[in-house]
C-alpha cells in the first residue's frame, strides 16, 4: 500500500534548514506518513538526526536526471516513487519536461521553486507551496533541538559549543552579521560557550 511522503530538495545547508517548518507541518497533518528526504547525504542525515524527517536518500544516484528527457524511466526511480503516497519536489520547477514526467509517476506531485520570486521569507514560501495540505503557518519558527551528546567520561565535561553559520550564497537571504554578533554576545553573557563560526564557500565576508 502507498504510504509516506517523498520530499526532494538538493539545496545547501541554509536552504534545507528553511524547509524544516514545512516538514513539521506535513508531519502534523499526516503523522502516520514517514517523510523521506532526498538531498545531499549529510544534510538528509542531519534532518533525520534532528527528527525533521524519518528517512534520507541521496540525491545523486536517485535517478531524477532521467526525467529531464523523454526516455524510459529507470526502474529504481519508478519503484521509489510508487512506494509513497505524496511527492513534493522543491527542484526542477522551471523545466516542463521534468514536471510532466514526475507527475506521470505521481499525479498529485507538488513541484515548486525552492525560493520565492519576492521578499517572502524562504520558510514561509515553502509552506505556501503546500497550500493544498492546509498547513498551519506559525508566527515564529521553533528552534531545532539537537540530540544530547554522549556523557563525557573525563574528569571535567568540555564547554558547550555554539556553532554559527552567518553566510549565504544569496545576499537577499543573509541576516546581518551584526545581528549574529548581538546574539552571540547575549548568549555568552548567560553561559560560557566555545563559539565556532562556520564559513562556507560564499561566506567569507559574513564570517
Amino acid at each position: 500500500m502507498e504510504t509516506g511522503i517523498l520530499v526532494i530538495h538538493p539545496g545547501a545547508l541554509g536552504d534545507v534548514l528553511q524547509a524544516v517548518p514545512a516538514l513539521r507541518g506535513l508531519r502534523a497533518v499526516a503523522p502516520a506518513a514517514p517523510i523521506t528526504f532526498v538531498s545531499q547525504p549529510r544534510l538528509g542525515r542531519l534532518l533525520v538526526e534532528l527528527g525533521a524527517a524519518q528517512r534520507a536518500r541521496a540525491f545523486d544516484g536517485f535517478g531524477l536526471e532521467a526525467l529531464f528527457v523523454d526516455a524510459p524511466t529507470p526502474p529504481a526511480l519508478a519503484e521509489a516513487v510508487s512506494r509513497v503516497k505524496h511527492v513534493v519536489s522543491w527542484f526542477g520547477s522551471r523545466d516542463e519536461t521534468y514536471c510532466r514526467r514526475l507527475r506521470a509517476l505521481a499525479p498529485r506531485a507538488v513541484v515548486a521553486s525552492p525560493v520565492p520570486d519576492d521578499d517572502t521569507p524562504v520558510w514561509r514560501h515553502l509552506l505556501g507551496t503546500l497550500a493544498g495540505w492546509d498547513l498551519a503557518i506559525p508566527e515564529r519558527v521553533e528552534p531545532l533541538r539537537a540530540p544530547p551528546l554522549p556523557a563525557d567520561e573525563g574528569p571535567a565535561a568540555p564547554r558547550p559549543r555554539l556553532v554559527v553559520h552567518p553566510g549565504s550564497g544569496g545576499d537577499w537571504k543573509r541576516w546581518p552579521a551584526e545581528r549574529f554578533a548581538e546574539v552571540i554576545r547575549a548568549l555568552r553573557h548567560r553561559r560560557a560557550f566555545e563559539v565556532l563560526v562556520h564559513q562556507g564557500p560564499a561566506d567569507a565576508e559574513a564570517a
